[in-house]
């Protein structure tokens, strides 16, 4: 008889059904197929020591996005968030020439509606305004960055249409549309541009810089809305209505393309109205509170610290087959979509620098991290038999947070790291060599 190697066996145990239990059991699996003496040890366990914490992220890339939030929400747990706009606008044609005797009637943004996170009842109140300094789109802007702007040009407030909107027989696509004619001073400013204002885009920003758009805080708990513009769209139009001697009834469109500088900005009021919990981690920095809750949010919100410290206990005489992170919603029916996904990068310093794990190399379906049954599990095996076979090697931990942070405003709750129920855990499958 062929005598099979260790390596094999190790490979046969890995695809066998095995039950995980939540104490250091010795489980013993395969013992029938392993030659005599040469018996494997298969061991689960998950009592293994997890350090949590949430704390504040700095900012988010924001510029050049397809898609962009505006709104304001207050969210019971994570506080106030208002999503606002800068971008610059486009000519649709060279050497706009609005005519003799001019009079600009209305001037109407409308932008096109992608989805809402929150709640879509809520009236809101937006305001635009003309910008007094220019965006670099060859420059890098994140989500707190504030550009100058001077004197208010539109105003509406209003339930932001979410739904198709019947016209005759058919169905038209919702969109926000605010008048852009406080004090005419916009009217005023298209009209004073000269012929070389409108030659090209390149003199009309410098011309005209651009619109920031936001929204005024909403100051009662549980409601407001973030909602997602597609400011790329062809729906999407500044339109000019206006006349002149010749004629009494045109219109002109400015745009905004990949072309034009933009980016968003995201304002969380320092989470002066966010749940206590929360608080004390991110503003007061008391680590020992992950034990009952850990926080995400996207939009240069908040994020979490993982840190594994008796990992290295299991010695350098084994091999890891498996290794489970599980993390348990604390909240799921908190009336917020959660993150349909999350992700999780290895921290290379203590000031938050991070890369991507091995594990991730394995692809999305292995690696995981995905939202079923309220939980989240990621595969950390390599990360896990790498901290063995380096115990001695300095460790800053992982960094846990919301991917696609720049547009995406999903937020979860999650149990700590000591809860009676659904607490965080790592659980290690291994065997002895």
């Amino acid at each position: 008889m062929i005598k099979l190697s260790i390596q094999a066996f190790v490979m046969l145990i890995a695809i066998a059904i095995f039950s995980a239990s939540c104490t250091d059991n010795n489980d013993l699996i395969g013992l029938n197929i392993q030659p005599p003496g040469e018996e494997l040890k298969y061991f689960v366990t998950d009592t293994f020591s997890v350090f949590a914490y949430s704390v504040r992220e700095d900012s988010v890339k924001t510029d050049k996005l397809g898609l962009s939030l505006l709104g304001s929400m207050f969210d019971p747990v994570f506080g106030k968030t208002t999503a606002s706009i800068y971008t610059e606008l486009r000519l649709t044609s060279l050497q706009l020439n609005f005519g003799e005797g001019a009079v600009i009637d209305s001037i109407i943004l409308k932008m096109a509606y992608v989805g809402v996170y929150g709640d879509s009842s809520t009236m809101q109140t937006f305001r635009v305004y003309e910008m007094t300094e220019n965006i670099d789109i060859d420059s890098s802007y994140y989500s707190n960055k504030i550009t100058a702007y001077g004197s208010q040009i539109g105003f509406e407030q209003i339930i932001p249409p979410v739904d198709s909107i019947p016209v005759d027989t058919i169905k038209i696509a919702p969109s926000l549309r605010i008048p852009l004619n406080d004090g005419g001073i916009l009217a005023e400013k298209l009209l004073s541009g000269t012929s070389d204002d409108y030659s090209s885009n390149e003199k009309f920003r410098e011309f005209f810089k651009g619109i920031y758009i936001t929204a005024d805080p909403v100051d009662e708990v549980g409601k407001g809305a973030l909602l997602t513009y597609n400011l790329i769209s062809d729906a999407t139009t500044i339109t000019v209505y206006y006349h002149n001697f010749e004629k009494d009834s045109l219109k002109y469109n400015f745009t905004i393309s990949n072309a034009s500088g933009r980016y968003g900005h995201y304002y969380h009021y320092g989470y002066a109205d966010a749940e206590e919990s929360l608080r004390q981690q991110i503003i007061s920095g008391d680590t020992t509170l992950g034990s009952n809750k850990i926080y995400l949010q996207p939009l240069g919100g908040v994020k979490t610290y993982l840190r594994f410290p008796t990992i290295t206990s299991l010695g350098t005489d084994i091999s890891i087959n498996e290794a489970k992170l599980i993390l348990t919603d604390n909240d799921p029916s908190a009336g917020f979509t959660q993150p349909p996904r999350l992700s999780i990068g290895k921290l290379t310093d203590d000031k938050g620098k991070t890369t991507i794990l091995d594990d991730q190399f394995e692809g999305e379906t292995y690696f995981g991290g995905y939202y079923k049954d309220s939980e989240y599990t990621f595969r950390l095996s390599r990360y896990v038999q790498d901290r063995i076979l380096n115990k001695d090697a300095e460790d800053f931990g992982l960094t846990l947070l919301v991917p696609a942070a720049s547009s995406v405003p999903h937020r979860v709750v999650l149990n700590g790291t000591n809860t009676d129920a659904g607490k965080i855990r790592l659980v290690i499958t291994y065997t002895k060599l």
